[in-house]
């Protein structure tokens, strides 16, 4: 199952990648997501992270690997853990020089027999999806400075 969204902003495509690519950042728009770290030096391609969020009610938490990586233009991230995989990718466009297109794109299913309840995962991608970009837009714009 996989869910898109988009927002534009009113930040410049640097800026807007270099809040992303602080890990601890994501805990301030993502729903559910409690912490979020990379535990593997720093922000990059093959790192590892580690993601405290709620998943169906219950707290767990999720280890990460940043499946991509590049400045200025996408970061992508995948989590499995048991039946459950996911990933989500952030695509940075750069609109005019103080304007920027974020396209967020989350996928995720079960494996195996609980590949069942995949139906109730896709409303929440969807839901999730929408939310990321309306959070990432309002923390972005309200911010005089970002941190990265």
């Amino acid at each position: 199952m996989q869910a898109e969204d988009s927002v534009f902003i009113d930040r410049p495509a640097e800026d807007v990648f270099a809040f992303l690519a602080h890990a601890e950042n994501h805990a301030r728009f993502v729903p559910d997501v409690l912490e979020f770290r990379v535990t593997s030096g720093t922000m990059a391609e093959g790192a590892e992270a580690v993601g405290t969020r709620r998943v169906f009610g219950i707290v767990r938490r999720l280890p990460y690997r940043i499946s991509a990586f590049q400045p200025n233009r996408v970061l992508a991230m995948s989590t499995a853990i048991g039946p459950l995989e996911g990933s989500a990718t952030y695509y940075i466009d750069r609109e005019d020089v103080s304007v920027t297109r974020v396209r967020f794109v989350v996928a995720g299913g079960f494996r195996g027999p609980l590949r069942f309840a995949d139906r109730l995962l896709a409303g929440m991608l969807t839901r999730d999806a929408a939310a990321v970009c309306r959070n990432l837009k309002a923390v972005l714009e309200s911010e005089p400075a970002i941190e990265g």
